[in-house]
């Protein structure tokens, strides 16, 4: 079909194309350290984690940073396969491992994750093993995401007015 429309198109593996994705990310990730390198500011992170519906456990880490022309950046730098169910181990280790990888042990300001307590617990270990290599000795490094405190919030709230409602369908069947 495709030699159909249009002749002259090489169809190329499999292999061939995974190589040259390979490739282009290393070249990619060499620039970006590089230019993390060469940052005079510092670098927040953002992670969070998730489980597909095969119980596959899985972990996204996204860069922050304000380059020197004052350009706010994003940058994906890690899509890991973690366990599951999550630990604090694995958090720790997965997002450790990512700042080692990267460089970026001395230039990370903050944190952001969602409010569980197995990345509290995580948190708490890496400033441990790293905090005397973290800016500020990793004392506020852990942001908890206000997205995720606020729907918990209102989920409480949810809650609460469902409550509210039956147990006061309740008292005017007893009037």
């Amino acid at each position: 079909m495709i030699s159909y429309c249009q002749p002259s198109f090489r169809l190329v593996g499999r292999q061939t194309v995974r190589s040259d994705c390979m490739l282009l990310y290393e070249e990619e990730k060499l620039q970006l350290i590089e230019q993390f390198t060469k940052l005079k500011s510092h670098v927040s992170l953002t992670a969070d984690l998730w489980s597909s519906n095969q119980n596959l456990g899985y972990l996204g880490v996204t860069a922050h940073f304000i380059s020197e022309d004052f350009e706010l950046h994003k940058k994906i730098i890690a899509f890991k396969k973690i366990s599951f169910p999550h630990t604090s181990y694995a958090v720790q280790d997965g997002i450790t491992s990512c700042l080692l990888e990267w460089g970026l042990v001395g230039d990370l300001f903050t944190l952001t994750l969602d409010n569980a307590s197995v990345n509290n617990r995580a948190m708490k270990d890496m400033r441990d093993a790293l905090g005397s290599q973290m800016f500020f000795s990793g004392e506020h490094l852990h942001v908890r995401c206000s997205s995720h405190v606020l729907n918990i919030m209102v989920q409480a709230g949810l809650k609460a007015k469902e409550f509210l409602g039956a147990s006061g369908d309740k008292r005017k069947e007893v009037n």
